[in-house]
């Protein structure tokens, strides 16, 4: 596990900017959505079901907050 900046940063944005920051440096997100879009993606999974073609091997996931 890296260090992905919890709770400094949410993705790029910066939410406690006050808090030290600890000894390793933070790493980015492969993926980064602003609050105005999600406030809370949580997991997912590769799709690789026959029924969707064009989900086929796409990383699908959804937000707690708006769906």
């Amino acid at each position: 596990g890296g260090n992905y900046g919890w709770s400094i940063v949410e993705g790029r944005q910066p939410v406690n900017t006050h808090f030290e920051r600890g000894p390793t440096p933070i790493l980015p997100p492969t993926v980064d959505h602003p609050h105005s879009e999600s406030a809370s993606i949580t997991g997912g999974e590769f799709y690789y079901g026959k029924r969707l073609p064009t989900l086929a091997d796409q990383y699908v996931y959804g937000d707690y907050e708006t769906g």
